[in-house]
C-alpha cells in the first residue's frame, strides 16, 4: 500500500520483504499538536513499555477503561526513528505499508468494512481487526519515505525531492 503523498525508497519492497513480517510499514513524518505546537513526528504508534504505563499511572488520570499498557499508545520517538531496527508498534504508518497474502485472507480492507461505531480511519480499524487475528505489526526505520506537507522541500543536484528531516 502506498499513499499518493508518499515518495519511497527505490529499494523499498526488497527492504520490507526481508523484515519477514505479515505487516510492515516504512517510516515518514506528518505534524501533530503537541501541547499547542505544531510538530513534525514519526507516523508510528508505540506500546507503552511497563516502566512508561506505570509512570503514567502513579500520576493519575488513567480513566477507568484502560486496563493495561496496551490501552494507550505513544508516538514514536526521533530515537527510535534513527535507529536503523524494526518495532513492533500499535499502528503503522499505512501510507507505506507490505501486507502478506496471510493478512489479506485473514481479512478485507475497505471503507466499506469500518465498524459504523468506529471513531478511526479504516487504516486503524485494520489493524486493531488483524491483531484480534493474531497479526502484529512493525515499522522498518531503515525504510525512510518522503512524505510531500506542506510544500517544504528542496531538490538535490540530481533533482531528486529532499526532506527537510532526513537531511541532517
Amino acid at each position: 500500500m502506498l499513499d499518493s503523498d508518499v515518495i519511497p525508497p527505490k529499494d523499498i519492497i526488497e527492504k520490507l520483504l526481508a523484515s519477514k513480517k505479515d505487516i510492515v510499514s516504512g517510516l515518514y513524518y506528518n505534524y501533530f499538536n503537541v501541547g499547542k505546537e505544531l510538530r513534525p513526528l514519526p507516523i508510528a504508534w508505540m506500546f507503552l513499555t511497563e516502566v512508561e504505563f506505570r509512570d503514567i499511572k502513579s500520576q493519575g488520570g488513567i480513566p477507568p477503561s484502560v486496563k493495561n499498557r496496551f490501552d494507550l499508545r505513544r508516538h514514536m520517538t526521533n530515537e527510535e526513528a534513527f535507529s536503523k531496527q524494526t518495532f513492533e508498534v500499535m499502528y503503522p504508518a499505512a501510507g507505506c505499508m507490505l501486507l502478506s497474502r496471510k493478512v489479506f485472507s485473514a481479512q478485507r480492507y475497505g471503507l466499506m468494512d469500518v465498524d459504523e461505531k468506529f471513531t478511526s480511519g479504516e487504516d486503524i480499524y485494520f489493524i486493531t481487526e488483524a491483531r484480534k487475528r493474531g497479526f502484529s505489526s512493525y515499522v522498518n526505520t531503515e525504510v525512510r519515505c518522503n512524505h510531500l506537507i506542506f510544500q517544504k522541500f528542496e531538490k538535490d543536484s540530481e533533482g531528486n525531492l529532499l526532506h527537510p528531516l532526513w537531511t541532517n
